[in-house]
């Protein structure tokens, strides 16, 4: 992270992109930026809250701010699916929802308003302040609450409801949003992070007595990753398809009073199976105690309101439950993944991973310090080791 604001993000452009979306010529006045973003809360950009003081064409001054997410050079070159998804995917969806003629369909909010999405200064992006409304992220380290579940799980039914009207409305949609960032397997850094993660889990179950055997079985998938991630992510298996956010964690998603979520960050979404984003959610999001109690009502709870969704959307060939419970059963692996890989990292604290980035995840040194403190976190040995007991009954680690 930086804290040297860089010369394209100019008081030209701010005004350009608010006059655009006001459809007024604005001047500003006064701008402060603040770095908002840390190690361990993001590793792909520096993101930036904005204030400034505005002055319209009737001299009526106001506040605004904004936010401001500037991808690092190193996953700017990717080009991965986030600008495609604000510029059009984002927008097939609020357009459905607003032309449904139900006023609570049109309410909906899936992403805070994009007001600019280019790659013109590599990749950048200058969103709505939610904040500024009385949105909030939960706590990475604990995991969200019983409410804040239930609030993201009805927000994913709809999204995905969505979804499945607009690739029905526009086929060509597709093409956006056809793959997985695993569909060949993990690649580059993310390679050697995933496989770098999972040897960490190991080497904690080894250090436990009585779970030898699943030290074994973890090494055994750890050596079967690519393939059997590859077959969660297929496509070609699904009973039926949804658009996936595929990176749906607590960090990607912001809270309200009101029971409602909204989520951020659509750099890995994908048309694929629901269990992936349910999957996930489930695994790195929500207390274990939570899962644990409330996971058939969660995915029934799910299923409701999907249906409900489509059926207000006037969608005809609506999924069984018994179909959606063969989709997250058949993606289990995901929820493998997510615990052994994503979980533990997810849960450092600042401290923790003050010298995390993108470039860090190549670096020997600084990942095998990393990971000695990857398994401090209660809620992370409670969660993998229940969580690889329950895949295991299930058959999903043979």
């Amino acid at each position: 992270m930086t804290d040297t604001v860089p010369e394209y993000l100019s008081v030209d452009l701010f005004e350009k992109v608010i006059s655009n979306y006001r459809g007024e010529s604005i001047k500003i006045k006064d701008v402060k930026f603040k770095v908002i973003s840390s190690n361990g809360d993001n590793y792909c950009s520096n993101v930036y809250r904005v204030c400034l003081n505005l002055e319209d064409e009737r001299k009526e001054q106001s506040t605004l701010t904004l936010i401001v997410k500037d991808l690092f050079k190193e996953i700017a070159h990717l080009q991965l699916k986030e600008l495609d998804m604000y510029n059009k995917v984002l927008k097939g969806l609020s357009d459905i929802l607003k032309t449904s003629g139900n006023d609570d369909l049109a309410k909906i909010k899936f992403s805070p308003y994009c007001l600019l999405a280019t790659r013109e200064f590599g990749e950048l992006y200058i969103f709505e302040d939610l904040t500024a409304i009385g949105y909030e992220i939960g706590s990475r380290w604990q995991g969200v609450s019983e409410k804040q579940s239930y609030s993201t799980i009805k927000k994913l039914a709809q999204f995905h409801a969505t979804s499945m009207v607009l690739v029905e409305k526009n086929p060509s949609i597709i093409d956006l949003i056809k793959d997985s960032h695993f569909k060949n397997g993990p690649q580059d850094f993310s390679a050697n992070f995933v496989y770098g993660n999972i040897e960490s889990a190991i080497k904690y179950l080894d250090s436990l007595e009585g779970f030898e055997d699943m030290a074994k079985k973890v090494r055994d998938n750890c050596n079967n990753f690519s393939k059997k991630i590859q077959a969660a992510v297929n496509t070609d298996l699904c009973q039926f398809k949804v658009l996936n956010h595929a990176d749906l964690w607590v960090n990607n998603i912001l809270f309200n009073s009101e029971d409602d979520a909204v989520f951020l960050d659509y750099q890995l979404s994908f048309y694929g199976s629901p269990g992936i984003d349910l999957n996930f959610f489930l695994h790195t999001s929500v207390r274990l105690q939570i899962v644990q109690s409330n996971r058939y009502k969660f995915l029934r709870y799910y299923y409701n309101n999907l249906k409900l969704t489509l059926k207000s959307l006037k969608y005809e060939n609506i999924p069984t439950f018994e179909q959606l419970i063969e989709e997250v059963r058949r993606t289990e692996f995901y929820s493998f993944y997510a615990v052994a890989a994503e979980l533990p990292l997810m849960c450092l604290t600042p401290e923790q991973s003050k010298t995390m980035s993108v470039p860090a995840f190549s670096n020997p040194e600084i990942m095998e310090q990393m990971r000695m403190e990857l398994f401090s976190n209660e809620r992370v040995r409670k969660t993998l080791e229940y969580s690889l007991d329950r895949l295991n009954e299930l058959g999903v680690l043979d």
